[in-house]
C-alpha cells in the first residue's frame, strides 16, 4: 500500500469541497466552539465550513492527505501576511450570507467576542464583521501561519494522517523562519498539537450565547534556529 499523499489543492472542486465540509462536519460533530459560531444549526455549521474552504482556496493554502487517492484528512491555513476574511473577496464568498442567517443574539456575539484583538479567536483571525459594508477596510495581518481548520474523517483518525499534514505545514513554516498560530478547540486536541512540538500560550473560558463553556487554548509552534 502507498504511504498517505499530503498535496495543496491549487484549485477547488465541487466534489472536493463538498469532501471537506463533510470531514470537518463529522469531526467536529458537537464541537462547543462551531456549535456557538453557528447557533448549533447544521446547515448554518455546513455553511461555515464551506466559506472557510473557499476563502482559504482563494487566499490561503489547503494542505490534504491522500490515502487510495481519497481525501481523509484537511488543514486549512493561510501563510504570513494573509488573514482569514480579511479581504473583501474572501468575505463576498458566503460571510454576509452566513451572518444574516444567523440569529441576532449570535451574530451580536460574534462582533462582540470574535472580532476582539485580544480575544482567544484571533488566533483565527477573524475580523470586525460589524464594520464591514461591502467596502474594503484595513487590516493588521499576521507574521506567522495561522491554522483554521485541520480535521480528520472519524473512520481514519489515529493513523497519522493529521500528523503528516502539520509536520508539511511545519516544514514549510521553518522554511522561512515563521510560526504557527491556531486555537486547539476543543480542548482534547491540546495534547495532540502538544506532541507536534507547539506550546501553549493562551488559555481562557468564554460563554457562547446559549451559556456553554468555550475553552480556548492558544497554541504557537515555533521554528527552531
Amino acid at each position: 500500500m502507498a504511504p498517505p499523499k499530503i498535496t495543496v489543492l491549487d484549485s477547488l472542486t465541487n466534489s472536493q469541497l463538498d469532501k471537506l465540509i463533510k470531514i470537518s462536519m463529522e469531526a467536529f460533530t458537537g464541537d462547543p466552539l462551531s456549535d456557538a459560531m453557528t447557533a448549533g444549526i447544521p446547515k448554518l455549521k455546513e455553511d461555515l465550513y464551506r466559506l472557510t474552504f473557499r476563502a482559504t482556496a482563494l487566499e490561503g493554502r489547503i494542505f490534504v492527505c491522500q490515502d487510495n487517492r481519497d481525501i481523509v484528512s484537511v488543514a486549512a491555513c493561510f501563510e504570513p501576511g494573509f488573514k482569514f476574511l480579511g479581504s473583501e473577496a474572501q468575505r463576498s464568498l458566503g460571510l454576509y450570507k452566513l451572518l444574516e442567517s444567523l440569529p441576532e443574539e449570535t451574530r451580536q456575539w460574534w462582533n462582540k467576542i470574535v472580532s476582539d484583538d485580544s480575544s482567544p479567536y484571533s488566533a483565527q483571525s477573524y475580523v470586525d464583521f460589524s464594520q464591514f459594508s461591502g467596502g474594503e477596510k484595513q487590516e493588521k495581518v499576521p507574521e506567522c501561519w495561522t491554522v483554521v481548520v485541520m480535521a480528520t474523517s472519524v473512520s481514519e483518525q489515529g493513523k497519522g494522517y493529521g500528523t503528516s499534514i502539520m509536520k508539511e505545514i511545519c516544514k514549510k513554516a521553518a522554511a522561512n523562519a515563521k510560526s504557527i498560530r491556531l486555537n486547539a478547540s476543543p480542548e482534547i486536541n491540546v495534547s495532540f498539537y502538544g506532541s507536534l512540538g507547539f506550546r501553549v500560550v493562551k488559555r481562557t473560558e468564554d460563554e457562547s450565547p446559549s451559556g456553554v463553556k468555550l475553552v480556548n487554548t492558544i497554541m504557537v509552534w515555533e521554528a527552531q534556529e
